[in-house]
């Protein structure tokens, strides 16, 4: 199957990033909340945004990692106030820059606790 348009693209993107945090161990919780892939890496809660591009890795401004940590603050309060949700555990930020190389490839770069000031 060859990629079609920008869905294909992205959901490539996080098909591959979903399996590579379960490579690294990482444990997954959610796949797609509010664009955020959930998981758990020992006693921490990863919220990893995943940004997909076709054939290259695609840059990231000051002005988009501010966009995401606002994102990511609004994600994590509504994550947290769900039924069932362990209220009490570390919380980070993560990020993965994927360009889709092909149908069954891609370059991934994980950068973990990007907002490691908050």
């Amino acid at each position: 199957m060859a990629l079609e348009g920008i869905e294909d693209v992205e959901a490539m993107s996080v098909k591959a990033g979903v399996k590579m945090l379960e490579l690294k161990g990482f444990e997954i919780l959610e796949e797609d909340y509010r664009k955020f892939v959930v998981s758990r890496d020992g006693c921490c809660v990863a919220f990893c945004r995943v940004l997909g591009s076709r054939g290259r890795l695609k840059p990231v401004s000051e002005s988009d990692r501010e966009a995401l940590v606002r994102e990511f603050e609004e994600a994590i309060v509504d994550y947290f106030k769900q039924d069932g949700v362990e209220p009490d555990v570390a919380i980070r930020l993560d990020m993965m820059n994927v360009a889709v190389i092909a149908d069954d490839r891609a370059v991934i770069k994980h950068f973990i606790n990007v907002c490691n000031e908050r």
